[in-house]
């Protein structure tokens, strides 16, 4: 399923953070696990979706997501009707970000 191209601009300690990510929805089999390919993942961890949702706003006890990963979360819930507006401004509160399908 087509996902969006997002982009991410902000101030870190190393200077300014600018880059597009681009995200799409790919249903997996069951029991197939991601491998990575280039060391730039630490981790896979599988979670359902509400839980996965309620973490990219902040409001979970498991893992803490990045930036990256929360805004790819918050945008398929968007995209699929999950997540409540007041959710989204919180979750976005100081970031700029721009979607585009």
């Amino acid at each position: 399923m087509p996902g969006s191209v997002l982009r991410l601009q902000r101030d870190i300690p190393e200077g300014l953070q600018h880059e597009w990510l681009y995200s799409f929805d790919l249903e997996l089999p069951a029991g197939w696990t991601p491998q990575n390919q280039d060391g730039e993942v630490a981790a896979f961890t599988l979670v359902p979706v509400d839980r996965a949702l309620a973490a990219a706003c902040g409001r979970g006890s498991g893992p803490a997501m990045t930036v990256d990963a929360a805004l790819v979360t918050l945008d398929f819930g968007v995209r699929h009707g999950l997540l409540a507006d007041p959710d989204l401004a919180r979750a976005l509160e100081g970031l700029h970000i721009v979607r585009r399908p």
